[in-house]
């Protein structure tokens, strides 16, 4: 099983925006009906971020530095080698959540993961050292347009830039707090109807 990724919204992160509702704290309230629309908003944005190219606070991805023209690597499923993180389509289908993505929520928080080997990678960016490698048999490689041909490839190293795909911006952050409010005041609302039903 690969590394996961995953970014979670702990309830104490929208306390102060919920605020004390007439002495019954946040934790007396049961959140669990507003993680369900938020866990939906978040999935939208991520899925939305990859296909904008771009992180969940409007900074763009770096472009790729070698553009895939190959035939083989123009997917049948609409991927085009030529936009970061939307080779295989499989990323993104996990961060919209589909085969690949987890989600785990508890009354006072939502946790989101994307569990693909190299999910992390691409959210934090990643430097990768190649030892030099030696065979009889030659490599050949497609340089400019010409091939070539070689038994040795010296060590180097390849980064992949970080392109945070997950995450949570001002505005999502803000309809979010809403979500949770509206559960809150439903719930609070509730608990006063029932307090005065008893007296």
């Amino acid at each position: 099983m690969g590394a996961a990724l995953g970014r979670s919204i702990p309830l104490s992160a929208l306390q102060a925006a919920l605020g004390e509702l007439a002495g019954v704290g946040i934790e007396d309230l049961d959140h669990r009906p507003a993680w369900q629309p938020i866990g939906v908003l978040l999935t939208a944005e991520h899925k939305r971020c990859i296909d904008e190219g771009r992180s969940p606070d409007g900074t763009p991805f770096l472009p790729l530095k070698y553009p895939r023209n190959r035939a083989r690597d123009k997917r049948a499923r609409g991927g085009t080698g030529q936009k970061p993180l939307q080779d295989t389509g499989l990323l993104k289908a996990a961060a919209g959540g589909g085969a690949g993505f987890y989600q785990e929520t508890g009354n006072l928080y939502l946790q989101q993961s994307v569990v693909l080997a190299y999910a992390a990678a691409h959210q934090f960016g990643v430097t990768v050292s190649y030892p030099e490698r030696r065979r009889a048999k030659p490599w050949v490689f497609e340089v400019d347009g010409r091939l070539v041909f070689t038994r040795r490839i010296r060590a180097h190293t390849k980064t992949i830039p970080a392109r945070p795909f997950m995450g949570i911006n001002d505005q999502t952050l803000g309809y979010a707090t809403e979500i949770l409010q509206e559960n809150a005041a439903r719930q609070y609302a509730a608990m006063v109807a029932n307090g005065l039903r008893r007296a």
